[in-house]
């Protein structure tokens, strides 16, 4: 295929030549080869638990509790299944039918029109022309007496959403014969296997002909003549029943299976509506015995049972030409088969062929499941959590198989254990080895040789089921949970057995669903990357021995492709994990090398030592790119194969994008992702711009140009490959431009009249153009083409005074397709001409001068970076403000501004002065200065000063016109439209130069209330001031109703040190707390609840540090220490945390209660640190003598209560409190202390309910009593212990018989620790002589009282 010579040409031929690569990968015939394999050989054994899975468990449902109690109420039968292409699973229960949507969990539909138990249930697509178009699919059920078909409605045409069973007209006998499996095929025939052996087929129409029913069935079992008679004498003595019936759309092949374990073949045709039966093969595991006696050293009926099968599965065209069954066995032996005889199952060019059909049954391949010994035990399935969902290898030997699925290269068995119970075994392939590039990925790729592919090797896991034996497995379409993606469009059987090329596509993990009885099992299969990401997250960022075998299987190239497809699609949501990605990028792509005959290789290495001999000729060396250029090659290479050989125009004329089979929605996806490619390419270092080689620095190399052309007049080696890459680079760069303006192109002609378009083509090209397809169209030369479509486009609207739809078409062609759609340039004078006419409207006519006005700004604008250069931009400017054209003024400045700065370096050097050149300074100081030619405006709608007519040459005119006569409300009006056009404005540099001129008016309620992209950064990042900034930042956020920014800005204002601020700047203590209190409220408010926690702990600290400030003040007023006067100033100049108001202020200063509000906030853990701090108060009430203050501390207790109760012990240790009290009553009290003094001091008053609870009282007072010695109660106080609870329990008998107890609090006393308390000291008081005696009389009543 000829390039043209356009500068991605070269990247086109890198990109023809790597799509054939691709689409050279094996199908399954070529990988596994004639013969058997597996055993103890063909797996990858991997540890779930510490290597990354290849199968992982993703989610548990659970089957609602509805349908269990539905399932327990079998009388006859039940059967269960799952349809993943309706999003339902389905279970029987005799006669009845229920469907339910595992995604929602709780919806589920069911069916009970039957009288009859319900043996078979399948899906499928209805015949055209029959059932409404709403009905997409129809549900088939069998009873032992009846074939019913029922439609299915979802709302709204979404499976996902409620379902209707929906009955027809269509209902048949089934001859009594109970059908074992149902199969419907894409054209929407239906066929049925029953387990008389026959093979039946129901036929329905929308109407009755004149000799066929609406609905009937065939027997294609029985001979034409047996047809005629009853069905009983139909059956054949010898018939097996037929236990499993498939059919493989793809090729129009059926296959059964029956009980002895025999396969019939079945054609229907190249067309699918044909019934032909083409063999009936028995005997197959006598065969597989005698074809592979290798494989079982025993040959008896041991292994005759253990290659039962259990279940077929058709494979389809897509993934392999030759080989097109796979029948699962007991033992979980897969035996592959073909149809079609004298065909060379390994040519790696066999192509399928419709048109042969299915000549014979030939079993081609045995692959036997993995052989582990020394098994390590698996944790069985107990939890949703993924961190216990682990698959092990270990675990993966199937012995007994009672349900399989086989998808895609991927087996999944329900496999019964003697001695273990229920597992579920996965198979996969493992593409770590079956893509393993022999040269480790530094092969050049410069060849469109096939690569070369290792052994057929697979990964198995085993996971340990405890849901009981699975009754369904399936795997739901790939193309069902990524329907519209472009890979199902492509036309590309190849593409979709290659896992590396489908996953650059963003496709989600394949799912496999496993059904029990009370529960679904979600099983993801990740992709490559998937295995990559996990590897990175897992590393910390380390080359660790896993990374390193992950690039030494799958080569540098496809591991740099891997990291692109983190890189460009991680990046918003983990951070971490792009970084880790763009590093694994560079690391393992290297450089480019040269490398010459005599081995010697130059490469990019600053320390390389300087040799005496000059270094050979460059072109005498052969170059190879670095693994990140080829990385990225390959990456867009697997981006752009679904559309490469699509033609631009689908049949009719419209333009892909209106076709069907290429969703609109994924080819925008694609855009952005060649979008994000070509922006991360822009990075890269190899990617130097000419321009800054001209300036003398190769960036690459990071040494100057000129000093090396001195040293040499040929450029070194290393500099050559460099520019070689840099070329290469550019190339995929101009490509990926071409690609997303084509995209646009078609796009733009998908919203206009497309048909119309097609047709004003030009005649000698439209046939040229309809055979255009998107890879030929960017390899040959084919500009003239895009001319005319895009004149054609013109044309559309060039009847029609429709000016604006012109002009958006123009600004769309201009903005996406610069390089396809190129405007001549306007010149100045034309613009003048326009301003002429301005010029000499008279009488006012406002609206016919701005037209002049506006259509000159039109042909300004193109010129921008002339005018700059010619210095004519300001007398332009001064114009536009004259005749307060103020619109055009600032879009004509910025258009101006960005001209001359294409590259936005004056907006870096604004950003990050130290880091920009001497260029980007120079840029900045000349945007700057186009900026304040409108300075006369912002002076004129601010201060009311007239600009100054100086026009320049811009008018050929003897004298100055007049200006423009308005009202005040007109002149308001004007100003106020300028200025939100101005705000509107997406020039970054502007805004910050516009808002420093708010700034240096002071006007500061303008800069908060602008509602624009840039003033926030300009906020935090500009302002001198930091507390002025964040008050300002906090004032914009409160205005654009951004309350959790506001809540932080407030919450970081409260917390900035007065260290931090100007010498004259002081933020008291007072105002933080405000600040905290204001942020408080303003994150409640934005429904942040984490942000509310912890300005909430900053609160409650501040206010604790206000207690600490007024404590001192008031115990330490008039103190000239200057400890203590720099702790008052300390706590006035910023806020501190708990830790250090503990160490800094409450220890040192003995502040007690202060510091019991530290520990509730701090969520202390420290009971004694408590205990200390209670002792502590209570001994501030001790007299100098023996003795308390006994009202003052039970005022100071009662106090402390309300304030601290209910907290932890390492706060509010309420045993040693009630202990230590009574302690200090005994001490005091007459006959061995009051017993009403601790209760007063706890409880508010003997008939309130606050403070301590009395239970809670009386559970202290117990354990104290039964456990005295663990607290240190002395011998001589227990019984004024016992006196004190007696006292409890008998006034809350007194309260409960007056109804003021709480029953809350009744039902807390009576309970069996409370009644063994009693009954122990009922038991123990007699010890205690005559008074023991009268409290026993009281602790009866007690105990009668608890037992009522």
């Amino acid at each position: 295929m000829e390039s043209g010579s356009a500068p991605f040409a070269p990247a086109v031929q890198q990109v023809d030549r790597r799509i054939q690569q691709d689409q050279h990968v094996p199908d399954i015939a070529q990988f596994l080869g004639q013969g058997a394999s597996g055993g103890e050989h063909g797996y990858t054994v991997r540890d779930g638990r510490t290597d990354v899975p290849t199968f992982i468990p993703s989610k548990k449902v659970p089957v609602p509790q509805v349908l269990l109690d539905e399932l327990n109420q079998v009388r006859l039968k039940s059967f269960m299944g799952l349809f993943p292409e309706l999003n339902r699973a389905w279970m029987t229960v005799d006669n009845r039918l229920y469907l339910w949507n595992y995604e929602t969990q709780n919806d589920f539909t069911s069916y009970d029109g039957l009288d009859q138990i319900i043996v078979s249930v399948a899906v499928m697509k209805p015949k055209p022309d029959v059932f409404l178009d709403e009905i997409k699919h129809i549900l088939v059920l069998a009873t032992p007496v009846e074939i019913v078909i029922l439609a299915l409605m979802f709302e709204g045409g979404d499976v996902k959403k409620e379902l209707k069973i929906m009955p027809t007209k269509f209902a048949l006998p089934s001859d009594n014969v109970n059908m074992s499996k149902i199969v419907g095929t894409s054209a929407g025939r239906i066929f049925l296997g029953g387990l008389d052996g026959s093979l039946n087929e129901v036929t329905y129409q929308a109407e009755e002909g004149w000799f066929t029913p609406k609905c009937r069935k065939l027997n294609y079992t029985a001979s034409r003549i047996m047809q005629f008679f009853p069905s009983f004498l139909q059956r054949r003595a010898n018939s097996q029943p037929i236990v499993d019936l498939v059919v493989d759309d793809s090729r129009n092949i059926m296959y059964s299976l029956h009980m002895d374990g025999s396969i019939q073949v079945v054609d229907l045709g190249v067309n699918g509506d044909a019934f032909r039966v083409v063999t009936h093969k028995t005997d197959i595991a006598s065969d597989t015995l005698r074809q592979f006696p290798g494989m079982f050293p025993d040959s008896g009926s041991a292994a005759q049972r253990d290659l039962n099968i259990v279940g077929i599965y058709p494979i389809s065209a897509a993934e392999s030409a030759t080989v097109h069954l796979v029948a699962v066995t007991k033992t979980g032996v897969r035996l592959y088969f073909g149809t079609q005889s004298n065909v060379h199952y390994l040519s790696r060019h066999m192509e399928y062929d419709r048109n042969r059909r299915p000549e014979s049954l030939i079993l081609f391949h045995a692959r036997f499941p993995p052989k582990t010994s020394g098994a390590a035990p698996v944790a069985a399935l107990s939890s949703p959590s993924r961190s216990l969902l682990a698959l092990d290898s270990s675990s993966a030997t199937p012995e007994d198989v009672s349900a399989a699925c086989f998808s895609s290269g991927v087996l999944l068995l329900a496999d019964t254990r003697a001695n273990s119970g229920e597992y579920l075994v996965a198979i996969g392939p493992d593409t770590s080895v079956i893509f393993r590039d022999p040269t480790g990925g530094t092969a050049p790729s410069n060849t469109a040789m096939p690569r070369k592919y290792e052994e057929f090797r697979e990964t198995s896991f085993g996971l340990k089921l405890v849901d009981g034996k699975p009754n369904a497995l399936a795997e739901i379409p790939l193309s069902k949970l990524a329907p519209k993606s472009l890979i199902f469009s492509a036309n590309d059987p190849t593409l979709l057995r290659n896992e590396l090329a489908i996953q650059t596509h963003l496709l989600p993990q394949r799912e496999f669903l496993c059904l029990s009885a009370s529960r679904l099992l979600v099983v993801q299969r990740n992709w490559p990357v998937d295995h990559l990401r996990q590897l990175l997250r897992t590393s910390g960022g380390n080359d660790t021995a896993a990374l390193k075998e992950f690039r030494k299987a799958y080569g540098i190239e496809e591991t740099c492709a891997m990291c692109l497809i983190i890189i460009l699609n991680d990046g918003a949501t983990d951070r971490q994990i792009l970084d880790l990605a763009r590093g694994m990028f560079h690391h393992a792509g290297g450089a480019p090398r040269i490398e010459f005959t005599n081995n010697q290789s130059f490469t990019n290495n600053a320390n390389m030592p300087a040799t005496p001999q000059m270094p050979p000729s460059p072109e005498e060396g052969t170059v190879t790119l670095s693994g990140c250029f080829e990385g990225i090659s390959l990456y867009l290479t697997r981006l752009l194969r679904p559309i490469w050989h699509q033609p631009l125009f689908a049949t009719g004329g419209s333009p892909f994008f209106n076709n069907s089979k290429m969703p609109r929605e994924q080819l925008e996806q694609l855009q952005r992702q060649l979008l994000a490619l070509r922006s991360f390419m822009e990075t890269l270092v190899l990617f130097a711009s000419p321009q800054q080689q001209q300036n003398g620095t190769n960036s690459v190399a990071g040494t100057p140009v000129r000093g090396r052309a001195a040293q040499s007049s040929r450029p070194q080696p290393q500099e050559w490959a460099h520019e070689k890459e840099r070329q290469s680079l550019h190339s995929i760069h101009s490509l990926i431009q071409r690609c997303c303006e084509l995209l646009s192109l078609m796009d733009l002609i998908a919203q206009c009249d497309s048909a119309r378009v097609m047709n004003l083509v030009s005649t000698v090209n439209k046939l040229k153009v309809v055979q255009m397809r998107f890879g030929t169209s960017l390899s040959q030369n084919e500009e003239y083409l895009y001319t005319d479509l895009i004149d054609a486009v013109f044309r559309t609207v060039s009847s029609s005074d429709d000016s604006d739809k012109r002009e958006r078409i123009s600004d769309v062609l201009r903005n996406r397709c610069p390089s396809l759609f190129k405007e001549e340039d306007k010149i100045r004078m034309k613009a003048q001409e326009c301003t002429q006419r301005a010029m000499l409207v008279v009488d006012g006519d406002f609206a016919a001068q701005w037209n002049f006005l506006e259509d000159s700004l039109e042909h300004y604008v193109t010129i921008a970076a002339y005018l700059v250069e010619r210095q004519l931009l300001a007398d332009i400017v001064q114009l536009y403000l004259y005749f307060r054209f103020y619109r055009g003024a600032i879009e004509l400045v910025l258009r101006c501004a960005l001209a001359c700065d294409v590259q936005l370096e004056a907006l870096k050097y604004y950003k990050a002065p130290e880091a920009s050149s001497e260029r980007g300074k120079a840029l900045f100081e000349k945007r700057h200065t186009i900026y304040s030619y409108l300075k006369s405006f912002f002076d004129e709608a601010r201060r009311g000063v007239q600009p100054a007519p100086t026009f320049g040459t811009i008018l050929d005119t003897n004298g100055i016109p007049p200006r423009p006569a308005v009202t005040e409300e007109q002149l308001t009006t004007l100003f106020d439209d300028a200025f939100k056009f101005a705000r509107d404005r997406d020039d970054e540099l502007f805004h910050y130069w516009m808002y420093e001129y708010e700034y240096s008016l002071n006007a500061t309620t303008q800069l908060v209330n602008m509602d624009t992209a840039f003033i926030e950064w300009w906020l935090k990042n500009r302002m001198q001031n930091k507390a002025v900034s964040l008050d300002l930042l906090c004032r914009y956020y409160q205005q654009q109703k951004r309350d959790s920014e506001a809540a932080k800005c407030c919450l970081d204002l409260a917390c900035l040190p007065d260290a931090e601020l100007p010498s004259d700047v002081h933020i008291s203590l007072q105002d933080r707390a405000s600040k905290l209190s204001e942020a408080k409220l303003l994150a409640q408010a934005s429904r942040n609840p984490a942000l509310a926690r912890e300005i909430s702990e900053h609160f409650d600290l501040a206010r604790i540090q206000q207690s600490i400030l007024q404590a001192m003040e008031q115990q330490f007023a008039g103190s000239e220490d200057p400890t203590i006067r720099k702790a008052v100033a300390d706590l006035n100049a910023q806020l501190y945390n708990s830790t250090d108001l503990w160490r800094l202020f409450a220890a040192r200063f003995g502040l007690r209660e202060q510091a019991l509000d530290i520990l509730k906030v701090s969520g202390s853990r420290q009971p004694e640190v408590a205990k200390r701090l209670w002792k502590s108060i209570f001994d501030d009430y001790k007299y100098d003598g023996a003795g308390y203050n006994l009202d003052e501390l039970k005022a100071k207790v009662r106090e402390l209560t309300f304030r601290y109760y209910p907290s932890v012990d390492a706060v509010f240790p309420l045993s040693y409190i009630v202990l230590d009290l009574e302690l200090v009553s005994i001490g005091q009290g007459a006959q061995g202390g009051n017993v009403d003094w601790v209760f007063q001091a706890l409880v508010s008053d003997s008939s309130s309910n606050s403070g301590v609870p009395v239970p809670e009282l009386v559970t202290v007072y117990s354990d104290l009593i039964e456990r005295g010695g663990a607290y240190g109660v002395p011998p001589d106080a227990k019984l004024h212990l016992i006196r004190v609870l007696s006292h409890l329990l008998s006034h809350a008998i007194q309260r409960d018989q007056t109804g003021a107890l709480p029953e809350a609090q009744v039902r807390n006393l009576r309970t069996s620790r409370v009644r063994s308390t009693v009954g122990r000291l009922l038991a123990e008081l007699p010890k205690f002589g005559q008074e023991g005696s009268l409290l026993k009389e009281d602790y009866r009543k007690i105990d009668e009282w608890l037992i009522r």
